[in-house]
């Protein structure tokens, strides 16, 4: 299960995937994504600058599907089609609407063995500890069988993720309003 760990010094989200599997090996995964606000008029032009730059086999194809000349693509193209176009937004699919009324998605920054304490912590969800565990059984364990002595600290630690998994979206409405739009609020 993936975890909201906080925001980093990028206004960055993080993400981790830790598991134990059966055989007692320890893996853990990370998600960094990058929240924007989803603008349709800068979507139409982006989606245009990203069709200008495809091959001529690719723009013949999805100007014949969508029945318009070249320079309408941007307009005539699907919203989500756009999206996906123009953003990964596949690490992290909700949507959220913020304070500011905005709908916010979130484009991929790095996934998999990204060490996310590299662009600094601004704020954790998790304890601090909690936060070091993980990160100390990733730095020591990882697709390595994890010592029996070692387990109450996997399993303290998935305890305190899982506490957060309810109040992931409010935290992450949170950490939008306080650090990216200047909002600070109380939870």
């Amino acid at each position: 299960m993936k975890y909201f760990l906080g925001i980093n010094d990028d206004n960055d989200l993080m993400f981790a995937e830790p598991e134990l599997k059966s055989n007692s090996e320890f893996t853990c995964s990370f998600d960094v994504v990058r929240p924007f606000v989803v603008d349709d008029e800068e979507l139409d032009e982006l989606a245009q600058t990203m069709f200008d730059e495809l091959d001529a086999e690719t723009k013949l194809s999805i100007c014949t599907r969508l029945d318009c000349s070249p320079n309408n693509v941007g307009i005539e193209m699907d919203r989500d089609e756009k999206i996906e176009m123009v953003y990964d937004t596949s690490l992290y699919t909700n949507t959220i609407y913020a304070s500011d009324g905005n709908e916010w998605m979130f484009d991929a920054v790095g996934c998999g063995q990204c060490d996310v304490r590299k662009d600094g912590i601004k704020h954790l969800v998790v304890s601090d500890e909690c936060f070091n565990t993980l990160m100390y059984l990733w730095d020591n364990y990882h697709l390595k069988e994890l010592p029996r002595a070692e387990e109450n600290k996997f399993y303290s630690m998935i305890g305190e993720l899982e506490l957060f998994k309810y109040r992931e979206e409010t935290e992450i409405k949170y950490m939008i309003d306080k650090y990216i739009i200047g909002k600070g609020w109380q939870l």
